[in-house]
């Protein structure tokens, strides 16, 4: 999925893990490239896509943390953390990313616990998507990640 790497704000590869609160570029993690950032997958839960005619094939997956205390959101209850959402571009445009969601939405439903997540202010498609299932904004933090480029934080509880 290192195809992904420039279609984040900043890109994958300027990252050291899907949860860090500083998501300003360092030379380290630019030099580290999307070989730390995923190693930091294998530590949390994964919900993958397969298109239904060829399951062999990875169309996307969504990573999360159960448990996790948003680091920007004081006083909140711990959720489930979506850190990563990634779907191949052929695969855009047939809800790929809708179903991971409710996938994790029917756990956290189970576990009575909500969901949360952070994007930034100009990903227009996966908040467009949140806010159809009933995610709020929760926190902003202005200029995060660049000029004009807010990180946004949102969540839905059970």
């Amino acid at each position: 999925m290192v195809e992904a790497d420039t279609a984040f704000i900043p890109p994958l590869s300027m990252r050291t893990s899907g949860t860090q609160t500083g998501l300003k570029s360092t030379l380290a993690a630019q030099s580290a490239g999307t070989i730390a950032y995923f190693e930091s997958i294998p530590h949390q839960h994964i919900i993958t896509a397969s298109p239904a005619t060829r399951a062999e094939t990875l169309a996307g997956f969504l990573s999360f943390r159960p448990g996790f205390h948003l680091p920007n959101v004081p006083k909140m209850k711990p959720y489930h953390y979506v850190t990563t959402v990634i779907v191949r571009p052929a695969f855009r445009g047939n809800r790929v990313t809708q179903r991971m969601y409710e996938n994790l939405l029917a756990t956290a439903r189970e576990l009575n616990q909500g969901v949360a997540t952070r994007t930034w202010a100009t990903n227009e498609a996966h908040i467009r998507l949140l806010h159809q299932l009933g995610f709020a904004e929760i926190h902003r933090i202005p200029d995060d990640r660049g000029p004009g480029i807010d990180t946004v934080y949102f969540a839905k509880d059970i």
